[in-house]
């Protein structure tokens, strides 16, 4: 192990890089070993360590859609031609971001304020690095921490792991169960005014808290605050969600905008460029799309404009997509990080929502910590098991178990929505069962997203059941598998400890659980410093 170039022991140092000084120290902590320092000068890509490559490395991308794995260091996985989806250093074509983890350790770093952390192979060596994107700092900046941690159980140091991230960014989860109807994967963009109406009627008969119109409803992307023909004003959207009972939710994709869009036309100089021109980041929903320039004031005045006026319609949950955007590599008005202009993003909309819930989506992992109160952590799923590229139920639902220990720790997972419906959907009665009990066994938010009308009360009571299955305490087994077969134990359901087995090559599970307490009522209380589950019949 060597840290900065200099072989692994305890103490303080001082190192000059070409352009640049950083200043670091080595301390000892529990089950490893803690990096910090700072820098100055103009910064490029600062090696942090270097340690020997394991045969399986668990690792993953810089966003909620990269899918996370276990594969041999070589192995890359499948890559996006959108700009810096899969990583804002797609140059250096990165092993994972942020943290990695194999046999018997993890090394991560413990916030991405400045710097853009990530590991790269080089021979057989993995190479951890903070990109800087080529800024220039004349005093001092505090660099991103750096963890290396060992023991035997995996589980247990992914766990501690997440727990020191939280710790470092001061992250506070409200801890509640998110339950509610989503737009997206029944309608997509032919979501239409009769449909929302339909099934607010019909979602009287579940068990939700929140009604959240997906992506469909806006005139452009970009111009939120203006809808399509065929809907009521926005306030209207908001108050007739509210009048029905429900916490009222809309989609924004807030530091994006289309090349049609009316913020684009009138104001083009708020957006990132290259070569002095507007950047096209990507192309969707048939245009060029570009990024906001968040060191802009005019792009930030505009933006709290529109959540401040959501929220002053009555919205109180947010998802916000497609964030990642607010952090690729470009010309920029100031001399910051993307990283830095991307958190000014998120900082802006956290003040302007306040106290409202913020779903994050298609969003940088660590410099979301202590903004969100939910976090996607996958692709989108999809009314199909296999599917093109990552959009598929399988590869949401690997997300969703090979991340399950950033729950309640930095925000509460979001496996992404639940497709209950057997019409219309190529996904077997099983799939749907073992993506709901996933799910419920390993994340706080619980979305559907069917049209209602084509469910039936087995579907509610099923819903009701997944409720029931929130745990008090998850760990997954065998999550360095190779195969896609992992075991969830749950502790302190109501039903008892649960034992969930599933094989995401076949979409096939087995379930176990408490036999005796299957169908009990479960009271949790706390006896000088224990935790003792009593049941009642039920």
């Amino acid at each position: 192990m060597k840290f900065f170039g200099i072989n692994f022991h305890k103490g303080e140092f001082v190192e000059r890089f070409q352009d640049a000084i950083v200043r670091w120290s080595v301390e000892k902590i529990k089950d490893g070993w803690i990096v910090r320092g700072s820098a100055k000068g103009r910064l490029e890509g600062i090696e942090v360590a270097r340690f020997k490559a394991p045969e399986v490395t668990l690792s993953g991308g810089w966003q909620s859609w990269s899918v996370v794995d276990a594969k041999p260091p070589k192995k890359k996985s499948l890559k996006s031609q959108w700009h810096a989806k899969d990583s804002p250093v797609f140059f250096d074509d990165p092993v994972g971001d942020y943290y990695i983890a194999g046999e018997g350790f993890i090394a991560g770093f413990l916030s991405s304020r400045i710097g853009h952390p990530y590991f790269k192979l080089e021979d057989d060596e993995i190479v951890a690095y903070i990109h800087y994107f080529g800024a220039e700092f004349d005093d001092y900046i505090p660099i991103e921490p750096f963890v290396y941690l060992e023991g035997k159980d995996i589980s247990h140091l992914l766990e501690f792991y997440s727990s020191l991230v939280a710790q470092e960014n001061e992250a506070a989860v409200r801890k509640r169960l998110i339950k509610g109807w989503s737009s997206w994967y029944q309608y997509f963009l032919d979501l239409s005014w009769e449909d929302v109406l339909k099934n607010l009627k019909a979602a009287k008969e579940w068990d939700f808290d929140v009604f959240q119109i997906d992506d469909g409803y806006e005139s452009d992307i970009g111009d939120w605050l203006k809808v399509k023909e065929g809907f009521p004003s926005i306030d209207v959207i908001a108050t007739t969600i509210e009048d029905a009972g429900f916490t009222p939710g809309i989609w924004v994709a807030p530091f994006i905008a289309s090349e049609s869009s009316k913020v684009f036309n009138e104001h083009p100089n708020w957006f990132v460029k290259e070569n002095g021109k507007p950047m096209v980041i990507f192309k969707n929903w048939g245009e060029n799309i570009y990024a906001f320039d968040l060191t802009k004031e005019g792009a930030l005045i505009h933006i709290e404009n529109i959540f401040s006026s959501l929220k002053k319609m009555g919205f109180k949950f947010f998802k916000i997509d497609f964030v990642y955007a607010g952090g690729v590599p470009g010309e920029r008005e100031k001399n910051v990080t993307p990283i830095q202009a991307y958190r000014r993003g998120l900082e802006v909309i956290r003040n302007a929502v306040k106290d409202a819930t913020i779903l994050g989506c298609g969003a940088p992992i660590l410099p979301s910590v202590g903004f969100v109160d939910a976090m996607r952590i996958g692709p989108d799923t999809a009314p199909n098991w296999e599917g093109h590229m990552d959009l598929c139920a399988r590869c949401a639902i690997k997300n969703a178990v090979t991340r399950y220990y950033f729950n309640e720790k930095l925000w509460l997972n979001d496996p992404d929505c639940l497709l209950l419906r057997k019409k219309k959907s190529n996904l077997k009665e099983g799939q749907i069962k073992l993506y709901g009990y996933t799910s419920a066994l390993l994340s706080n938010v619980l979305l559907v997203s069917d049209d209602l009308e084509l469910l039936n009360e087995e579907d509610r009571e099923f819903f009701k059941f997944l409720q029931k299955l929130k745990p008090f305490k998850t760990s997954v087994e065998n999550i360095l598998s190779t195969d896609d077969n992992y075991t969830i134990l749950a502790s302190g359901t109501d039903y008892g400890n649960v034992k969930l087995n599933i094989d995401l090559n076949t979409g096939r599970y087995q379930i176990e659980m408490e036999g005796e307490n299957m169908l009990k009522k479960r009271q949790v209380r706390r006896e000088d410093g224990r935790i003792f589950n009593f049941y009642e019949e039920g």
